[in-house]
């Protein structure tokens, strides 16, 4: 069985949880299989991006840039269909939302959630409108719609209308702690915060809307009058391009208690994980929220939204919050922050609960899945 992986939409270190999504189901397929081939179709971006070691994965490094996306839709549309049959893959899989639609092998496509239709996090009118068409057309003539919620499956059922049995929820998994490093270097910008003897609240910094940093900025101001000792917060990842937020920041005299830490390797922002007080995520939309289940893995404590797959994902081993409310969310960050003992119970709760995720589970059910659509190629196109 010769299975393709569309990765054309990959941008090593920029696109995040579809990255990170990419890289854990090979690492999963990579111990489970031993006859079938893999071949990884990338853009001229990821053609140096690690791939499980063995002669069954191979990389076919293709012509277009991922940077510009529509010469990348274009490609994946017109050049991609005519690979697929001159390398004779038997199955397609595309990681990414959008597979090509004249494909003549049977295809799966991953749809990670509705984002882009629920807040559009800024994207221009014909960007939405081209995922639109391009996302609804894959999930119609896709085999299998893999999703990572079961969140993210209703909302995707309900908008498009496909039949339930077609959408099978496949969640991720934390990536591997990493080892020692020895040539890693201890004293980074980064690291200075696990040093610091004042504890930190940590969450990630984004220019989505919907990851509700406003809010959480304000929460953490009221925060000042709640706790006996002072708090940082530290931002993973670059301020938003836009003013709204620095502004905020700057309106509440916050300049020097709110850090953005800029890009991290993976062992630096394990480090500085590992030595937060608690992960504060403070979503309104989120079709997994990976951070949360790696917070558990490195035991701190969970303070999160309510809202969308989080409560899914998270399960009992975090506190949630209303995430339209300051004062929920201030009120909840303050009881976790105070009380050694919640803290404790949220970090064994974590441990527990991060054991429901795995990778070698779900290259498990996606392998099944592959095979499953060579036995039974055929699907009627929804209309």
């Amino acid at each position: 069985m010769r299975i393709g992986i569309n990765l054309l939409y990959l941008l090593p270190g920029i696109v995040g949880g579809t990255e990170t999504y990419a890289s854990g189901l090979l690492s999963g397929l990579s111990r489970i299989v031993s006859t079938e081939d893999f071949l990884i179709f990338v853009n001229e971006q990821a053609e140096d991006w690690q791939l499980p070691p063995g002669e069954n994965f191979r990389r076919v490094v293709c012509p277009v840039s991922g940077l510009n996306r529509f010469k990348r839709f274009v490609y994946e549309q017109s050049i991609l269909p005519r690979l697929l049959r001159e390398y004779n893959v038997d199955v397609l899989h595309s990681l990414g939302y959008v597979s090509p639609l004249l494909a003549h092998c049977p295809t799966i496509v991953t749809i990670h959630d509705l984002n882009f239709r629920v807040s559009g996090n800024g994207m221009s009118l014909i960007r939405r409108m081209s995922l639109e068409l391009f996302v609804r057309q894959s999930a119609m003539r896709a085999r299998t719609i893999l999703t990572v919620s079961e969140f993210s499956r209703a909302q995707i059922l309900e908008t498009f209308k496909v039949q339930a049995q077609k959408v099978v929820v496949t969640y991720l998994g934390p990536r591997p702690l990493p080892g020692a490093n020895p040539s890693h270097r201890r004293d980074s910008e980064a690291l200075r915060y696990v040093q610091s003897k004042v504890p930190y609240i940590l969450a990630f910094s984004s220019r989505s809307r919907n990851k509700n940093l406003g809010q959480l900025i304000r929460a953490f101001a009221l925060l000042g009058e709640r706790l006996t000792h002072p708090h940082q917060l530290v931002l993973v990842g670059h301020p938003p391009s836009e003013g709204g937020i620095l502004s905020v920041i700057k309106s509440l005299s916050l300049q020097e208690k709110v850090i953005w830490t800029g890009y991290l390797d993976d062992n630096s922002l394990h480090s500085l994980l590992k030595g937060a007080q608690m992960l504060v995520f403070p979503s309104f939309y989120e079709g997994f929220g990976l951070p949360v289940l790696e917070a558990m893995q490195s035991g701190v404590p969970v303070v999160c939204s309510n809202r969308a797959s989080l409560p899914e994902i998270a399960g009992e081993a975090a506190l949630y919050f209303d995430p339209s409310s300051v004062e929920d969310m201030a009120e909840k960050i303050a009881r976790v922050a105070s009380s050694m003992i919640l803290q404790d119970e949220l970090r064994q709760r974590g441990y527990e609960n991060v054991k429901r995720f795995s990778w070698v589970d779900t290259a498990q059910k996606t392998l099944a899945l592959y095979r499953n659509a060579i036995t039974h190629p055929a699907v009627e196109i929804e209309t």
